[in-house]
Parts: structure tokens; sequence; C-alpha cells
């Protein structure tokens, strides 16, 4: 009975690891995909701030298939908006400071799931890390933070603070 018991505990443990690395894998995957998305939003808004200060350029306009002529281009400080809401999405025209504060907000929101991201692939490292190498008392860290809150080592065992919505 008890090595029935106990043969459970470690194939549920293993289970538990499984879905731990599984649960990792898919925090990977959301780090990258919000860093790439991080990465354009602030190339972007670089971009928007150079067109705001040149609005006018140099450049071969063309007429037909090989067919090119001098021109000035010269930007009107508008930019279309793509919104995305439920049941359509819809364009809109914007200015140039409502085109910046609306990339920093974007860029502010996204650092924020990385932020979480980062967190969440901390602890779950650190539960697989716990789970496999046994009891490992001696090495275990003085903080876990979540996006829910923060367990802090106090002794043999750990304060959870959560944090208020």
């Amino acid at each position: 009975m008890a090595v029935n018991l106990a043969d459970q505990i470690l194939s549920s443990r293993s289970q538990f690891i499984k879905h731990l690395r599984e649960d990792l894998a898919k925090t990977e995957q959301t780090i990258f995909s919000v860093t790439n998305q991080l990465d354009e939003l602030k190339l972007t808004s670089e971009n928007v701030r150079t067109l705001g200060k040149k609005v006018e350029h140099q450049s071969l306009i063309p007429l037909g298939a090989n067919i090119y002529v001098n021109g000035l281009i010269t930007h009107t400080g508008e930019y279309f908006l793509d919104k995305v809401a439920f049941p359509e999405s819809y364009s809109v025209v914007e200015t140039l400071d409502n085109t910046i504060k609306l990339l920093e907000t974007r860029i502010k929101t996204q650092s924020e799931l990385l932020k979480k991201g980062e967190d969440s692939r901390t602890q779950i490292s650190e539960r697989i890390r716990l789970l496999e190498d046994g009891d490992g008392n001696d090495d275990l860290p003085k903080e876990i933070v979540s996006d829910r809150g923060v367990a802090l080592k106090v002794g043999d065992y750990y304060e959870i603070v959560e944090f208020e919505n």
C-alpha cells in the first residue's frame, strides 16, 4: 500500500513538473512576442518623432514604369491609426502629439506585460528547480515575485504579501 502511494506521489510530481515545463515554454513564447512588439513600438515611436522634426523630404516620384520625377514630399503631421473594437474595427486620423502619446501608452503597457512575464518565468523556473532538486532548503530564494504578490522568506517559512488591485 505504501509503495503504491509513493508511486502515485512521484507520478503526480513528475506530471506537475511536466505541466510546469509546458507553462514555462508558453511564458517564454509570450516574453519573446512581447519583446518583439515592444521593440517595434519603440522603433515606430522614434520614426514618428523623427518624421515630426523633418517634415519635408526629397524623393523620386514614379510617373510610370521607368519614369521618375524629382519631388518634395511634405508630411502633414497626421497618422492613420487602427482601432481594434468589437464587432467592427475602424481607423482614425490622429495628430503627431496624440500619436506619440498613444505609442508611449502602448510601450508602457507592453513593458508591464514583459515584467509580469519575466516574473512568471522566474517563479516557474524556481518551482521546477525545487521540485527536481528535492528539499534544497539551503538555497531557497529570499523572495518569490509574481503578478499577485511577493513571498518573503522569514526563517524556515515564507510570508505571502498580496497586492491589492
